[in-house]
């Protein structure tokens, strides 16, 4: 179909211009490009072309009146003309309308939908031939008078884009929002993470703390630590804390995670240092879902000190803002491990120092105690 085609792209910006061509020529199509308006009607002169996509502000001759001049011509009005247009204006529709525009693709343009567009004018080529019925008819919008001469399926044809083009925007715009109100979420979570973890005085309750505000996440329906073991950090890890919605994992599930799932391997062996969606996890085999959680390593200087596991609402994969997100969940949890940790051995280092000190002073006392003493008094 598209190998038929010829397109005439007018665009006075090359940029634009060079993008749109490669975009066509992609799917098969044959693309002359014009400056404006007046090189526009000179090749069409040489050459008509089955479609027109035409930019509307240019030098020279605008997009409009290329419409208008090439819709007064018995030999070019039945060429398909998309005008390019920001539609940030009812008046653009009316205009679009008045000059004999045949559809409208808003900037910047959805490449799916231009080719659906495309696709539309070559399938309807010879019903727009055949089509002669005009309408008159007169529009006022804003003070301003309009006398609009189409055809029907010209009008059709405009109106219907230009809805598309309004529920595609509406769309995107619902997406948008969508995005925002999850990065608010995941910024709302992360400030109370760190708030709850400032407080924390031993590692126990560090671990406590940061599962049960995981689980004020987005989606997350449970989550559990890995610590490496202290007498042989870089071959071992033990399940060090665990918390879901509802009930929780037996420690049998997570022990076998500890054991064999892959992210121990990707910890202990590979080295993971991004959090990561990591699948086949033996503490999910069985449950509903796809068995996939997010595996958070948790970095202290150089060393890998454990990995927090995340699960998502029927095992899911995270999506990558959810993953960043993690990240910073990871680094603050590893920070917070740490500063307990100096914590506690400094509070070790005290306590032996002062046992130390007691017993020196009690040798101390002990010597002093079986010296002897002798007294000599005079008068």
């Amino acid at each position: 179909m598209y190998a038929d085609a010829e397109i005439l792209v007018v665009e006075d910006s090359p940029t634009q211009a060079t993008e749109l061509q490669y975009m066509l020529e992609a799917v098969g199509c044959k693309v002359r490009v014009a400056g404006n308006g007046r090189e526009a009607l000179e090749m069409v002169a040489l050459r008509k072309p089955t479609i027109v996509i035409s930019d509307i502000v240019m030098p020279e001759m605008d997009g409009y009146e290329l419409c208008r001049q090439m819709k007064s011509s018995a030999q070019t009005q039945n060429i398909p003309i998309i005008l390019v247009t920001a539609l940030a204006d009812a008046r653009d529709v009316v205009h679009g309308l008045a000059s004999g525009a045949d559809n409208f693709i808003v900037k910047p343009f959805d490449e799916k939908y231009l080719m659906s567009r495309i696709r539309y004018f070559l399938v309807n080529l010879e019903l727009r031939t055949h089509e002669r019925v005009q309408m008159g008819v007169e529009v006022v919008l804003e003070g301003e008078r309009h006398f609009i001469t189409a055809s029907r399926q010209q009008i059709l044809d405009l109106l219907i884009s230009t809805y598309e083009q309004g529920v595609r925007l509406n769309h995107e715009l619902q997406t948008k929002h969508d995005e925002l109100a999850r990065t608010n979420s995941l910024l709302n979570c992360l400030f109370h993470f760190t708030s709850g973890l400032t407080d924390a005085k031993s590692e126990r309750h560090v671990i406590d703390a940061a599962l049960r505000r995981i689980l004020e996440f987005p989606d997350a329906s449970g989550a559990w630590l890995l610590l490496a073991d202290a007498g042989d950090p870089g071959e071992r890890a033990h399940v060090a804390g665990a918390r879901a919605r509802g009930q929780n994992y037996a420690k049998e599930e997570l022990d076998q995670c500890a054991a064999n799932c892959p992210c121990r391997h990707a910890w202990l062996r590979d080295r993971l240092s991004q959090p990561s969606n990591i699948g086949n996890c033996p503490a999910l085999a069985g449950k509903p879902g796809e068995g996939i959680h997010a595996s958070i390593p948790l970095q202290m200087g150089n060393e890998i000190i454990g990995m927090l596991n995340v699960v998502q609402r029927d095992a899911r994969p995270w999506p990558e803002e959810a993953l960043s997100a993690l990240a910073s969940i990871g680094r603050q949890l590893a920070m917070a491990l740490g500063r307990v940790r100096l914590f506690e051995s400094m509070e070790q280092l005290v306590e032996q120092r002062t046992r130390a000190l007691t017993k020196s002073e009690e040798l101390l006392r002990k010597v002093l105690d079986s010296l002897p003493v002798g007294v000599l008094v005079t008068d």
